[in-house]
């Protein structure tokens, strides 16, 4: 009778490790089967990010090679390649677009024109657009409205971001009033 005890307390020992030998594999898969989902998922997106960089990298060999052109006069060649690039938001091609409308390089001088892809750029991060866009506030080119105040926010904006020639501007400003 005893012996049968024993076996009773063996095999609900027995049932309770194997239990939890269950419980244990069954968390241990658990931990596998997510920790595989979190590795391909960022594989995914190592995959996205490196193909954005490819990408950009092209852009950027484009607009490259296409500011070459510009540099060397082929306008006709340069300058679609160029709005192209700026239309999709590179802020380096909307400031190249601003700068040939503002000094007329292969266009017609467009201080609008200008206004509008420096203004693009500098809200695109391109730290010298800003210092372009105070200067036609400043100065009123072309069919642009000289505007003081406007012309002040964009030169502290290009001064912040270390453009010298904007806080010159501001100094020129501030002596003056």
């Amino acid at each position: 009778h005893q012996g049968n005890c024993m076996f009773k307390i063996c095999k609900s020992r027995i049932v309770a490790v194997v239990a939890f030998a269950l419980v244990v594999t069954t968390s241990i898969s658990i931990y596998h089967i997510q920790s595989q989902k979190k590795e391909q998922a960022t594989a995914v997106k190592l995959r996205e990010i490196q193909q954005r960089l490819v990408a950009k990298n092209a852009v950027s060999a484009r607009l490259s090679q296409a500011e070459k052109m510009l540099v060397s006069g082929e306008f006709d060649t340069a300058l679609p390649i160029i709005r192209e690039i700026a239309e999709a938001g590179d802020a380096r091609a909307q400031h190249d677009l601003g700068w040939a409308y503002y000094q007329g390089i292969g266009l017609e001088k467009n201080y609008v024109q200008a206004l509008s892809w420096f203004t693009k750029a500098a809200e695109a991060g391109d730290k010298s657009a800003s210092y372009y866009v105070g200067e036609i506030y400043y100065n009123g080119f072309g069919t642009v409205e000289a505007d003081k105040e406007k012309a002040i926010i964009w030169f502290k904006r290009a001064s912040e971001s270390g453009v010298k020639e904007a806080a010159q501007y501001l100094d020129k400003i501030e002596k003056l009033e």
